[in-house]
């Protein structure tokens, strides 16, 4: 297993974590069923990441119609998919391990990670899937009961998955997500993102376009140039 993590001191400790959690917890073997009702995914970055899987929502959505999706986002991402018709249910968690304070949010805590771990098992999930590959979503997967646990164990935790899907670092995010599919039967070739707008939201940018002196029947480019880290900047 090759781990993306930089440190040798904690892959070597991840390495060995992950060697005495296959003994224990042995051979774990996912299955596809047409029986799957009810899927959680996670996705607990930022807006752009959250965005990068829309195409694998509505791949997931296309494939099992009647199943409902829910997603654990953290809160700042909501507008990304706020009206997604893919996504029945959304979830806000802001978890201790990455939240930076200068973006305003409060983290949760052990008691908020409690509490979400509750919310999720009421579920009684069929699927979940960890787009990121971290060992700490793994383990929400894992403790939310889903009966099969689809990820990357490229940050450790794999042997938690049923599922432990081999990981290609050269090709796109957006490849990344839709390829944690292709063990449901879920070969998608639609990688377009999509983002759905309000009215309302339609009409602030016109109002914000004309206070501005915009032409809004031109063609209107507009270059977003900031990052919430320097490795984004």
């Amino acid at each position: 297993m090759t781990y993306l993590i930089r440190s040798l001191f904690k892959r070597r400790v991840v390495s060995l974590v992950d060697s005495i959690g296959k003994l224990i917890f042995g051979r774990r073997n996912g299955s596809c069923s047409e029986d799957i009702k009810s899927i959680l995914l996670i996705r607990l970055d930022h807006l752009g990441d959250v965005l990068l899987t829309t195409p694998a929502m509505r791949s997931l959505k296309r494939r099992f119609p009647q199943a409902r999706i829910t997603m654990v986002i953290k809160e700042w991402s909501f507008e990304a998919i706020k009206n997604n018709p893919h996504i029945d249910n959304i979830i806000f968690f802001n978890p201790f391990w990455t939240i930076a304070s200068k973006e305003g949010k409060k983290p949760e805590g052990i008691s908020g990670f409690y509490h979400l771990i509750h919310l999720l098992r009421k579920e009684h999930f069929d699927l979940a899937i960890d787009f990121k590959g971290d060992v700490r979503n793994i383990l929400i997967t894992y403790l939310s009961g889903a009966k099969r646990r689809v990820s990357y164990g490229i940050r450790g935790g794999g042997f938690l998955l049923t599922d432990d899907i081999p990981y290609e670092s050269e090709i796109h995010e957006i490849d990344k997500n839709l390829r944690l599919l292709n063990r449901l039967g879920i070969n998608a070739q639609d990688d377009e993102m999509e983002l759905y707008f309000h009215e309302e939201d339609m009409a602030r940018v016109e109002q914000i376009f004309e206070q501005k002196g915009i032409d809004l029947s031109s063609q209107t480019i507009a270059l977003h140039y900031g990052g919430a880290s320097q490795f984004k900047c």
